[in-house]
């Protein structure tokens, strides 16, 4: 059986909301503590007193780095755009990364022709323009996708690589586009960089949110 703190631990860490702001020390206790009141008791399956409510919350916020956000504040240094993608997913066989080592040395496929390649434990997923689609296929001769999503863009940007060690990075930066509905297709990353595949149609939206939440001087391309 679930005691009184880690119900509410558990109720906490369920929303972000919450949470940043216990950790900010901003959270009213005795309110929040009589508005979960009765989602605590029934986990616990018996009745809780509000000050004990109260308790758990003061002792797990001493627990939490305060103010430490849990969205961090990032400066980007730039930001770059591309449409005309599109995106085909294989099924990682032994047939399909001989494929694949075709596809790196067609020489009919330019460099900037192949955004990314990644390879899961039993998928393989190309994106690319558009335009080499047709050559990405000839590659992988009758073996057709298990996935072929066309109309996609992307979204790439660079920050400092002293955020390396700095929790929430990720994070961050896919909530500013979740909390506004924002349909991530992909997420690319490299050291230094992070991508988003998205629907062309969306593309100038999320660019928007990404320029006006992220402080720091931006430079689109």
């Amino acid at each position: 059986m679930l005691k009184v703190s880690e119900a509410v631990a558990k109720y906490v860490y369920d929303s972000e909301v919450v949470l940043s702001t216990l950790a900010s020390r901003q959270l009213n206790l005795t309110a929040y503590a009589r508005s979960i009141r009765a989602d605590i008791e029934k986990a616990i399956k018996k009745p809780v007193k509000l000050g004990s409510i109260v308790t758990a919350l003061s002792r797990l916020a001493g627990d939490l780095p305060k103010a430490k956000a849990i969205v961090p504040v990032i400066t980007l240094h730039d930001i770059a755009i591309r449409s005309g993608l599109c995106e085909l997913v294989f099924n990682r066989t032994g047939e399909n990364i001989l494929a694949l080592r075709k596809v790196y040395t067609d020489r009919r496929l330019r460099t900037d022709e192949l955004l990314a390649v990644s390879l899961g434990t039993g998928e393989v997923t190309i994106i690319a323009t558009a335009a080499a689609v047709v050559h990405l296929q000839r590659a992988f001769g009758t073996e057709k996708p298990k996935a072929k999503i066309s109309g996609l863009g992307s979204l790439t940007v660079r920050f400092s690589q002293d955020y390396i060690k700095t929790p929430n990075i990720i994070f961050a930066l896919v909530r500013s586009l979740a909390i506004r509905q924002i349909n991530i297709v992909e997420i690319i990353s490299t050291y230094t960089e992070l991508t988003f595949i998205l629907e062309e149609a969306v593309i100038t939206s999320a660019l928007d949110v990404i320029a006006a939440e992220f402080i720091g001087p931006l430079r689109t391309s």
